[in-house]
């Protein structure tokens, strides 16, 4: 996603749109993003996912501080965000600038909630589209490295993955935007969590 941002970025665009690769657009989202960006100046813009089974599920988009899920379904109107999933997101050249691409230490799950963490610590402001722009369906409620019926050895193996909790990611993700302690907690947490993962699903 950074090799592909910073090739873009030798073209100098006015907005650069991040898209994962399980996620289809609707059929007026760019339309629905642009407009919202054109009403939000200097803002991230938000696109919110839902559930391909489920029109009214809500699996993709912008947190609020508590990292709820916001609804975007109150037609025309727009909702600023403490951060968000990046299946759908129109960044503005401006922001680009600024904070420059995702960082590189995060390879997988933590890149997008940085960027909007950076942003509002930045005094960018990040807003939800309103309605839906995309869908996509949520994951498996557990991932392989915390099931127990999984051997330690491939749990240990997906641990460690791009995909899954990498201990070193999350520690340095909670001591950017939360501090040292809460760093510390989460790094003990996550082995005790692929060491005795039932205590987990309990």
């Amino acid at each position: 996603m950074i090799a592909a941002w910073n090739e873009a970025a030798k073209s100098d665009p006015e907005f650069y749109l991040w898209l994962n690769d399980d996620t289809t657009l609707l059929s007026d989202a760019i339309g629905n993003l642009i407009r919202t960006a054109e009403k939000n100046t200097g803002s991230i813009i938000v696109g919110t996912c839902h559930a391909s089974d489920n029109p009214d599920r809500i699996t993709y988009g912008g947190r609020d501080t508590n990292m709820k899920l916001i609804d975007p379904k109150d037609s025309g109107k727009t909702s600023r965000c403490k951060t968000f999933n990046g299946n759908i997101v129109l960044v503005p050249a401006e922001v680009y600038r600024k904070l420059g691409t995702l960082d590189p230490v995060f390879r997988h799950s933590l890149g997008d909630f940085d960027y909007g963490l950076r942003a509002s610590e930045s005094g960018i402001d990040s807003v939800v589209a309103p309605g839906f722009q995309g869908i996509c369906d949520t994951h498996p409620n557990i991932a392989k490295w915390a099931d127990s019926s999984k051997p330690f050895s491939e749990r240990w193996r997906h641990f460690m993955s791009p995909t899954g909790a990498n201990p070193f990611e999350f520690f340095r993700f909670r001591r950017r935007h939360s501090g040292l302690l809460p760093a510390c907690m989460t790094f003990c947490s996550n082995f005790i969590h692929v060491l005795f993962p039932s205590i987990w699903q309990k």
